[in-house]
């Protein structure tokens, strides 16, 4: 296939590049700044584009940034695409769980309403910013990511030094659901997606097994023959990281991969320990 990757330099794009290539596809990247698809054609456009949501602290410019980075390049450039003598086939676009959000022990999956809050609205505008492709015929997916897991960087290549140095413990509570998948999955849950066309409209990409925030740290703990940092109280959480403390690190979000798992894929890495035991990086960090 002849597939175009928006937000290639990143987390997720750097190596689904490589995994894209690997099987033999041609694939080609836009730059954040570039909204025109030209008059190229290519059968699949992967839209991972956006500003990093940990960025800076939640002020109104932040907010619009964020917005801008996601939503209206979004919108121009499925615009672009539908203008096209021959669009997509298949458009494969960036979301996130954060679009249920704040909803305790909830089990949801992609017939579950919206949430309240900046990140459920960023989400879902983030999706219906591809509203005009279904007029085109394009297969749309909403790929709704949870927190993505692997040491090579993102939550918990962040994590592994603080844990190491017995600086990361429980943020509030710490029974607010973590819904997740690793990096591995997340790359083989693209390749799948593309190859199976019967796959459209939202999709979570998460593991059927949603950990607490303090199962998380206790874990990975545990791999690194280390122990848990003094929890962090809400209020101070608040205090340091502002409004997003609240929708990033003391929300709870119990997704689940329904329709993942009805199209018939397998998760590598369905639990931590997996990730943990899987990971030839881990037997270098425990030293």
């Amino acid at each position: 296939m002849s597939i175009l990757v928006t937000g290639s330099s990143g987390f997720v794009g750097k190596p689904l590049i490589e995994s894209l290539k690997a099987c033999g596809h041609i694939v080609s990247t836009l730059s954040h700044t570039e909204k025109d698809l030209r008059c190229e054609h290519f059968d699949a456009v992967i839209n991972l584009a956006g500003k990093n949501i940990l960025s800076g602290r939640w002020t109104q410019k932040q907010k619009r940034a964020l917005f801008q980075s996601r939503c209206t390049y979004t919108w121009h450039l499925a615009r672009s695409a539908a203008r096209l003598k021959t669009p997509p086939k298949i458009w494969i676009n960036a979301s996130a769980v954060g679009i249920y959000g704040n909803r305790g022990q909830e089990v949801l999956t992609e017939n579950s309403n919206p949430g309240e809050g900046f990140l459920a609205d960023l989400c879902l505008h983030w999706e219906r910013a591809t509203s005009i492709l279904h007029s085109i015929g394009t297969r749309v997916v909403c790929a709704r990511f949870g927190i993505i897991l692997d040491p090579s960087g993102g939550m918990l290549g962040r994590l592994i030094p603080k844990v190491r140095w017995h600086l990361a413990g429980k943020i509030g509570s710490g029974t607010q659901f973590i819904s997740w998948i690793s990096l591995l999955d997340v790359l083989r849950a693209i390749h799948h997606i593309l190859a199976h066309p019967e796959i459209s409209g939202p999709i979570n990409l998460t593991t059927k097994h949603p950990v607490t925030q303090d199962e998380l740290i206790t874990s990975l703990a545990k791999h690194l023959h280390s122990t848990k940092g003094p929890p962090l109280p809400a209020c101070l959480a608040r205090l340091l990281f502002g409004p997003a403390a609240n929708e990033l690190l003391l929300s709870s979000t119990y997704a689940l991969p329904e329709k993942l798992i009805q199209s018939g894929f397998i998760h590598k890495n369905p639990t931590l320990d997996t990730i943990y035991s899987t990971v030839t990086d881990f037997a270098r960090l425990r030293g």
